[in-house]
């Protein structure tokens, strides 16, 4: 790296750190960063020394001229200068570099927006002749006039919310706000990036907050990646303090926000601090970079394991009446796909769980069987979490005379550690559905205050069947009273013929008991 990158003869006095906390790069020879920082300088925007480091490491070459690193993750607080680094990076990929194909992608539209604006003004600023193409899902620039030439280097931009990872390929893939990132578009992206000569994938991002972003585990697995050392093809650098930084010193926030000095000043930091003096760990997340990342499945052991949990099947229990005594519903955000579980003591007084309903479904349709299960089943309780989607259901219920349950942080942390204690004491059972086995097995737990827990989802996963037998069993104990003796099998079982037959079942809402 040239020695004057970190020594910028027109640095402010008090800046911030131009080095991150955190640097994992592979080793390289030479680098093109040099190229891309003159450009910037040429194109009038010229980068602050802590944006050329993050060039000069993304941008190491090896022997045979391809990029030393396949995935470039960078991880700042906002309002830094982040998205610079971005535009000329993709800038140059197609003025210096001859990539055919850059492209770039973001959560919000409005992030694409603004950067697709940018990223025009430096065109012009090139005075190369571009085309630019502004048909709704089609954004981008080509370059030369004629748009319609498929040799024509190009650009294109979109939100990850109108495509998935297969309309993402190209020679350099930049995935902004990288805290959302839904671990099936890197499914469906990675295979396409291998007809690529030279691909190189970016991830850029703040600090992941799991509380509030559902999609951060692909971000997270690649910090943890790059702390693990696993990934030699990784180039990682995150502005951050550590946990349990002062907010209120200097230092730490000069730690995490290279740009003070630069594009932010530590007046706005501090009226920010005052603005969320109450809400201190925003300011941590936002500010400091210190994130709350979440667990990565691959990382711990379920906490429910497939042995454990299947030891509980049970096709032929006895239970202490024909129908459920408690329902809950839950529905996953992303598949809109609802799941109904019920829970009844047994004639034992041990509780047994299993679903009744599993598909997609309108908002209508769903109400209209949990219609038709409180009439039939005639439940003590219908229990929902306030904050699962499944909440909409809420004022349609109560217009036909049925007022759900609706569970808070506190009762949802209680019932996800009710549920568990029961597993490992072996006090409840379930009918051997395959498609709960799966949610149960593959769960982690999200971290809560106060040692809590709630279950969350691995990536690619679904815990939606969980949770509605979760809150099933607590709404059980919760409202329903026990057995006070075993009555006598009030339903004919058919006894599997094996237990393999048992764990092997497949979800069959006809073989439910409601």
């Amino acid at each position: 790296m040239p020695a004057n990158v970190l020594n910028a003869s027109n640095a402010p006095l008090l800046v911030g750190d131009q080095e991150p906390r955190i640097l994992v790069a592979p080793p390289a020879p030479t680098s093109a960063a040099a190229e891309a920082i003159e450009l910037a300088e040429y194109l009038g925007q010229p980068l602050d020394p802590w944006q050329q480091l993050v060039l000069h490491n993304a941008l190491g070459e090896t022997l045979d001229g391809k990029w030393a690193a396949f995935e470039v993750g960078l991880t700042v607080p906002r309002q830094n200068g982040k998205s610079a680094v971005i535009e000329i990076r993709m800038v140059a990929g197609l003025l210096l570099w001859g990539e055919e194909l850059v492209v770039y992608s973001a959560h919000e539209f409005k992030t694409v927006v603004q950067i697709m604006r940018r990223v025009e003004r430096l065109l012009k600023e090139s005075g190369e002749p571009y085309t630019p193409k502004r048909s709704h899902g089609e954004e981008g620039f080509v370059l030369g006039k004629d748009v319609h030439d498929p040799y024509a280097p190009r650009m294109m931009f979109s939100s990850r919310t109108k495509v998935s990872g297969r309309g993402l390929t190209g020679d350099t893939v930049i995935l902004d706000e990288a805290m959302i990132i839904k671990p099936e578009a890197i499914g469906a992206l990675m295979p396409t990036l291998a007809s690529r000569r030279n691909p190189q994938l970016w991830y850029a991002g703040s600090a992941v907050d799991q509380l509030v972003h559902d999609n951060g585990h692909v971000f997270a697995g690649v910090r943890k990646r790059a702390l693990d050392g696993v990934s030699p093809r990784l180039a990682y650098m995150e502005w951050s303090c550590e946990e349990g930084a002062d907010p209120t010193s200097v230092r730490e926030r000069c730690r995490s926000n290279p740009g003070v000095g630069y594009r932010i000043t530590l007046e706005y930091i501090e009226d920010e601090y005052q603005a969320m003096l109450h809400t201190p760990k925003i300011f941590a997340v936002e500010r400091l970079g210190i994130g709350d990342w979440p667990t990565l499945a691959d990382t711990l052991p379920p906490p429910i394991s497939p042995d454990v949990w299947n030891d509980l099947a049970d096709t032929a229990a006895r239970l202490a009446g024909p129908a459920p005594q408690v329902i809950a519903v839950d529905r996953a955000p992303d598949t809109k796909v609802w799941s109904i579980g019920g829970a009844q003591y047994t004639a034992a007084g041990h509780a047994h769980v299993e679903i009744g309903y599993n598909q997609t479904a309108s908002v209508t349709e769903v109400v209209e069987k949990l219609v038709q299960i409180v009439t039939e089943a005639d439940p003590v309780a219908l229990v929902i979490d306030q904050r699962s989607p499944a909440a909409i259901v809420k004022p349609y219920l109560e217009r036909v005379g049925i007022d759900p349950v609706m569970t808070n942080t506190t009762d949802l942390a209680l019932a996800c550690e009710g549920f568990l204690e029961a597993v490992l004491s072996k006090q409840i059972s379930h009918s051997g559905q395959q498609i709960l086995t799966d949610s149960v097995i593959s769960a982690v737990k999200r971290d809560l205050p106060g040692n809590r827990f709630a279950w969350d989802k691995p990536p690619g996963g679904s815990i939606v069947q969980l949770m509605a037998v979760t809150l099933a069993h607590w709404g059980l104990l919760a409202f329903a009273k026990p057995p006070k003796r075993a009555p006598s099998p009030l339903m004919e079982r058919q006894e599997p013929k094996s237990s393999q037959d048992v764990l092997e079942r497949e979800f069959d809402a006809m073989s439910a008991r409601f």
